[in-house]
């Protein structure tokens, strides 16, 4: 039989984010999204390169880097500081 190949939709990963909420499903589709390419690479070529593209521009376009904590407009501009993060969102999710 030959092996079963499932498509990585890379494009699961947001563009951008809006939320905290947005930021846990943009990690958690590129965590998933990097575990199907690791398991398929004797069937897809470059695995290596698509994963680590993949959390590059997460990591760099797609998640906003925090203010300064000194920076006077950190309250009203700052993704991270201008709403309260909820503790189910700080939480690691169990499998």
């Amino acid at each position: 039989m030959p092996p079963v190949v499932l498509p990585a939709e890379l494009s699961l990963v947001a563009d951008s984010v809006h939320s905290f909420e947005d930021v846990c499903n943009a990690l958690r589709h590129a965590v998933q999204l990097c575990e199907l390419l690791a398991n398929q690479q004797g069937h897809i070529a470059n695995t290596y390169c698509l994963r680590v593209s993949l959390l590059q521009h997460l990591v760099t376009s797609v998640i906003p880097l925090p203010l300064p904590c000194s920076h006077p407009a950190r309250a009203e501009r700052c993704f991270w500081a201008r709403a309260p993060m909820r503790y189910e969102t700080q939480v690691p999710c169990k499998y």
